[in-house]
C-alpha cells in the first residue's frame, strides 16, 4: 500500500481538502482516521463498508501560552454544507456557571449539535462509543437526553461539572427559555413526579427554586428513625434562563456572583480562539484529571506516554468554526505552564 501512489495519504483528495482549508503557518502535521481509532480502544473490528475519508486532520503551531492546533474534520456526510459560525462573542449562559467548573460546553442551537454529532459518529465504531455514553447517562437521570433535554434547546445552552472534594460531581445545566421548553420542564416534572419523588419549591438566597426529592428512611446505632431527603434534581428560571443541577450546592454555585465567563483561567483559555466560532468546550486540566483518569481507563496509558506534556497542561479549550467545502473546521488550545 505504502508504494502505490494511489493509496498513500499523500494522494488522499481527503486529505489534501483538509490541509488546504489550514492556511495558518505550522510546525507539525497530525492524522487522525476516528473510526480506527475508536474500533482500537474498542476492541472491535473496522466494519469494511464505513467510510474511509472520514478523519481529522490538524495542524500545530507556536502559542506564547502554549499550542494550537487548528483541526479540518472531512467525510462527515455529503450534506454538510457551508455554514458560518453562528457566535461572535461567549454566550451569557455561561454567567450562570460557576468559575470553579471543570469541564464546560457552550454555545447555541443543543438540538444542532447534536444532530452534527449523530451523523459524524453514524455507522461506524464511534456510535456504539456515543450510545454507550450517552445509555448510562440516561440510565442516571432517569431521562431521555436527546428527546427529553437536547430537543428542546435551540437557543443558548451550558452544560458543566463541578468536581467535589470526593470525586463526585456536580452537575449543571442552563439553558435559553422558549415555547417548547416550558413544555418540556413542565413535563420533567410530571416525569420525575412519577418516578416517586416529591415535587416542591423552596427558598434559596431569594430565589425560589423546585426540587425533585425522596424521602429515605434510615436508623442509626440508637435505632432512632430518621428521615433523610433524598436530592435527585433542582431547577429555577433566572432572567430567560431555566438552570438545571444534581444538587441544592451546584444550583447554590450556578446563582452565585462569581460566574466562569469572569473566570481569568477561562478569559486566557479562549483568548487565542477566534471570535466567530459555534461556542467552546473548556476543560480544568487540573481539576478534571482525576475524574478522566477514573472513567477512561485507557486515557491512564496515553497520559503516561505523554508525561512531560501533561505535566505542564493546565487547559485545554476547543471551539468549532463553521465549515466550508464539506470541511468542518475548529481550533484546540492547550494552555501550559
Amino acid at each position: 500500500a505504502v508504494q502505490v501512489s494511489d493509496l498513500n495519504l499523500e494522494n488522499a483528495p481527503a486529505y489534501q481538502n483538509a490541509l488546504q482549508a489550514i492556511q495558518e503557518p505550522k510546525i507539525g502535521v497530525g492524522f487522525v482516521n476516528l473510526p480506527a481509532i475508536a474500533a482500537w480502544t474498542k476492541q472491535q473490528q473496522v466494519p469494511e463498508d464505513y467510510n474511509w475519508e472520514q478523519m481529522l486532520t490538524l495542524t500545530l503551531m507556536v502559542n506564547p501560552q502554549g499550542l494550537v492546533a487548528e483541526t479540518a474534520l472531512t467525510g462527515v456526510g455529503a450534506t454538510v454544507a457551508n455554514r458560518k459560525p453562528s457566535l461572535n462573542e461567549p454566550v451569557t449562559a455561561l454567567n450562570y456557571i460557576p468559575s470553579n467548573s471543570g469541564f464546560t460546553a457552550a454555545g447555541k442551537d443543543l438540538n444542532q449539535l447534536w444532530q452534527d454529532i449523530s451523523a459524524i459518529a453514524a455507522n461506524n465504531p464511534i456510535q456504539s462509543l456515543l450510545d454507550s455514553s450517552i445509555a448510562q447517562l440516561d440510565e442516571q437521570l432517569g431521562v431521555d437526553l436527546a428527546t427529553d433535554i437536547f430537543s428542546w434547546v435551540q437557543g443558548e445552552y451550558a452544560l458543566s461539572f463541578i468536581p467535589n472534594a470526593d470525586q463526585s460531581l456536580d452537575w449543571v445545566f442552563v439553558a435559553e427559555k422558549n415555547p417548547e421548553a416550558e413544555i418540556a420542564i413542565t413535563n420533567l416534572d410530571k416525569f420525575a413526579k412519577n418516578e416517586g419523588y416529591s415535587i416542591g419549591e423552596l427558598p434559596l438566597d431569594n430565589q425560589n427554586i423546585t426540587a425533585w426529592t425522596k424521602l429515605v428512611a434510615t436508623s442509626g446505632k440508637t435505632k432512632k428513625v430518621q428521615l433523610d431527603a433524598q436530592v435527585q434534581g433542582v431547577h429555577t428560571q433566572v432572567d430567560n434562563y431555566e438552570i438545571f443541577a444534581t444538587s441544592i450546592e451546584g444550583i447554590s454555585a450556578a446563582l452565585a456572583s462569581n460566574p466562569l465567563l469572569n473566570n481569568q483561567k477561562f478569559q486566557e483559555a479562549i483568548s487565542p480562539l477566534a471570535t466567530e466560532n459555534d461556542g467552546y468546550v473548556y476543560l480544568d486540566w487540573q481539576k478534571s484529571q482525576a475524574q478522566i483518569e477514573k472513567s477512561l481507563g485507557l486515557f491512564r496509558v496515553l497520559e503516561i506516554a505523554g508525561k512531560p506534556f501533561f505535566d505542564h497542561l493546565d487547559t485545554v479549550t476547543l471551539s468549532s468554526r463553521g465549515s466550508e467545502n464539506g470541511v468542518r473546521r475548529g481550533t484546540i488550545f492547550f494552555d501550559l505552564y
